[in-house]
Formats: structure tokens, sequence, C-alpha cells
């Protein structure tokens, strides 16, 4: 029997997300560091576009997390993105959508040290970075559902949150 696309994202569908790096690629570098885990906010939409048993989702991703030790010494992160995704069907159940993809977009950390007895310091690095992503949503109600997404990006290697379908 072959496999439909799933109800849980079609073409037209748009989903916005936030969600929250657990385990993330940000070394904290010692102790004694206030740490903003990676925070991402996303949207996708479904392409209508026939591609075997699946659907196109394509969209983009900002996420953003920071290290700060007392009160001069800071560094942040930032990653904005271009995404695409296949959704596919592998269960039949329509509440879950699974989907893999890719993410390109710039990385770009910024160190800020204020020393009132050294001179202040400030450098910003930057590059093009390729993420490969394996995810899935399950929906609670018609709209709102949560997210688990598996990614090779520069900011986090899993992140779960919420999203909203529309």
């Amino acid at each position: 029997m072959k496999k439909q696309p799933s109800a849980a994202f079609s073409g037209g569908t748009n989903v916005v997300g936030i969600g929250f790096g657990l385990v993330d690629k940000i070394d904290t570098y010692g102790s004694g560091a206030n740490t903003l885990k990676p925070l991402t906010f996303s949207y996708e939409r479904g392409l209508n576009v026939a591609v075997g048993p699946g659907v196109i989702g394509v969209g983009g991703v900002f996420s953003y997390a920071h290290v700060k030790w007392e009160e001069d010494f800071k560094v942040s992160f930032m990653y904005i993105a271009a995404k695409g995704a296949y959704h596919y069907n592998f269960t039949q159940n329509e509440k879950l959508d699974t989907y893999a993809g890719l993410t390109l977009g710039y990385a770009r950390s910024k160190a800020d040290w204020d020393d009132t007895f050294l001179s202040d310091y400030e450098e910003s690095t930057g590059e093009v970075k390729v993420g490969v992503l394996a995810g899935a949503r399950y929906y609670f109600t018609n709209n709102v559902g949560a997210h688990v997404e598996l990614e090779s990006g520069p900011m986090s290697n899993i992140t779960i949150g919420l999203n909203y379908r529309f």
C-alpha cells in the first residue's frame, strides 16, 4: 500500500515554532558562567509540488545564545538560515509529522569584554554553515504541537519546542 503525504504537513501548511537547545555546542570555558541555551525561532511552509510520496517544506530559522561571566565578559552566538525539508508519513498517525532536510545559513559569534582597568575589547567572526537535520512534530490539537529536532548545525544538536500550524 502506497503511503500518502501526512495530514500533519501538506502543501499550503504553515508552521511557526519556538525551540530550546538541550545539547548545544557552546563551550562555557569553565565554571561561573551564566548561559542562555540556544533559543530558536522557525517558520516553514509546505509546497504544492508533487515529489514522490512526501511534501517539501521551505522556510527559515533564527537561533541565538550567549554566555556571560561576571559583569564584564560576554560571548554571543547567532545563526540565521534557510531551511528545506522533506516530510514523509512513516506512520498512519495523522498527528505525527516526520521530516529530514538541510539548512544553509550564516553563523556569527561576538566576544565583548568591558574592563575598567584595561581597554575594552570586541571581536566578531562569522561564516557560512550547512546543517543536516531530522525531526518530528506531534500535534496535540489541530493547531498546537511539540517537536524534537536533531541537527548538525552550529548551535545545538538536539532542540525541543512548541509549534503552531495554520
